[in-house]
């Protein structure tokens, strides 16, 4: 995924009201820019840090700059829109990148099956008797699979990647659209897609959200699949990488 110019850089003062954020200029000038993350952004918006935003081109918006990259407590250059990984993931489905991942990243004991040929991807899919949407639904040599995406950003000073970083009861929601998809034969995946270059693991934020944790968990052992996906950011854009070991 390739932004349309180069990021620029400069120096968070702060963050506040959920949807802006301060920051300096190398020439020193100040200015207000729109944060896309509505999360708590927990360990990524510590004052004095790098950050790289976007420019508009429409007149008629209020903020003209948008947040694109931060830096974490650690160092970490991260990507602070959640939505982008949807399409980060199916990057990754269109390249086999996924296919990959869940053979390799299984708990639990027993081996993956793999995805094999994907005849078809449908994205936004609504589970109209449960007024759920799941991110993907793919026809496979296998059956269906239903594919939920969740951005990670949290990480901490050992390259431990977690989520969620604030509780979720959306995510919650799907989760449990997810089990009982499984209940009825169907092939579930939970997809986290790390948006964090210093993440070489990730794990479940217990004590973050336990009842989300729980339920990702059980889902887990009537069968879902939980997987991550790592990325490479820079100022030209993101791309999904490599495979992330999930410790459940």
């Amino acid at each position: 995924m390739q932004y349309l110019r180069a990021l620029e850089s400069a120096i968070l003062i702060k963050r506040y009201k959920r949807f802006l954020a301060d920051v300096r200029l190398a020439n020193g000038d100040s200015l207000t820019i729109y944060c896309p993350n509505t999360g708590s952004m927990k360990n990524c918006a510590d004052p004095g840090v790098p950050i790289w935003f976007s420019r508009a081109d429409n007149p008629k918006r209020r903020y003209q700059m948008t947040w694109e990259q931060g830096t974490d407590s650690w160092g970490n250059r991260v990507g602070l829109r959640s939505a982008f990984a949807n399409n980060l993931v199916a990057e990754a489905i269109e390249s086999g990148l996924l296919a990959e991942s869940e053979s390799i990243t299984l708990q639990g004991g027993g081996q993956v099956p793999w995805l094999g040929s994907i005849k078809s991807v449908q994205s936004e899919w609504r589970w109209a008797s449960e007024r759920v949407r799941i991110d993907f639904a793919l026809e496979t040599q296998g059956g269906a699979v239903l594919v939920e995406v969740k951005s990670v950003t949290l990480s901490d000073e050992h390259g431990r990647g977690s989520f969620p970083d604030a509780k979720t009861a959306r995510g919650l929601k799907q989760v449990k659209a997810l089990q009982l998809a499984q209940k009825q034969g169907v092939r579930t995946l939970l997809v986290y897609c790390v948006q964090n270059s210093g993440v070489s693991c990730v794990s479940l934020a217990d004590d973050i959200d336990p009842a989300y944790t729980d339920a990702v968990r059980t889902l887990c052992g009537a069968g879902g699949r939980v997987l991550a996906i790592g990325c490479d950011l820079s100022e030209m854009g993101i791309s999904p990488v490599r495979p992330v070991p999930m410790l459940l």
